[in-house]
């Protein structure tokens, strides 16, 4: 009986030490995963802190809205133009391909093209180049658009997401786009080498 007594508390024992094991295990995964999404948010604050005094960004944005402007006056299918200049833009490596969708800046586009002013076309005579470029660079004036450029960095749906269907990128990817960009000012190339 005393042998039997003395099994059930070395079973016991046993199981609650590996119990406490296993806490300790389950508050160390949770605290790492604490840590790394600490981080992000901090990364991702650096990055917004920094997107707002970066005039070479900010003119990349005024630029894409530009050729988007144009491709509304102009009736370029897809949004050709913009489109192009994204993708010139990431070949590049520049830093609001790397951080920022297309979809994102897509729709902020759309949605500040709103208000822009109609103009008629009947016929193709009507085409009025210069016009529609006067147009476009005075509503993409920095005046007009400095206060839309830093609500579209301040929101995280407008960044890129692991897994997303055109990049392919994992967490550690955007992650060290953010980081490049931070000591950089750009994507460093040397990471593709």
């Amino acid at each position: 009986m005393e042998k039997s007594i003395a099994i059930i508390e070395w079973h016991q024992l046993f199981i609650s030490r590996i119990l406490n094991d296993m806490k300790k295990f389950i508050l160390l995964i949770l605290f790492s995963f604490s840590q790394t999404a600490f981080s992000n948010n901090e990364l991702f604050t650096k990055v917004k802190q920094k997107l707002k005094n970066d005039p070479i960004v900010f003119n990349q944005f005024q630029y894409l809205g530009i050729l988007h402007c144009l491709d509304k006056y102009l009736k370029i299918e897809n949004n050709g133009n913009f489109y192009n200049a994204y993708l010139e833009l990431d070949l590049a490596l520049s830093p609001i391909t790397r951080l920022f969708t297309d979809e994102g800046l897509n729709n902020i586009y759309q949605n500040f093209e709103k208000n822009f002013p109609h103009i008629k076309r009947d016929n193709v005579k009507s085409l009025n180049f210069n016009n529609y470029i006067k147009i476009c660079q005075n509503e993409f004036s920095k005046k007009k658009t400095l206060n839309i450029y830093h609500q579209f960095i301040i929101d995280k749906n407008n960044y890129h997401k692991a897994g997303e269907d055109n990049t392919n990128w994992e967490n550690e990817d955007i992650e060290q786009n953010m980081k490049d960009y931070l000591e950089f000012g750009k994507i460093n190339y040397k990471r593709f080498l």
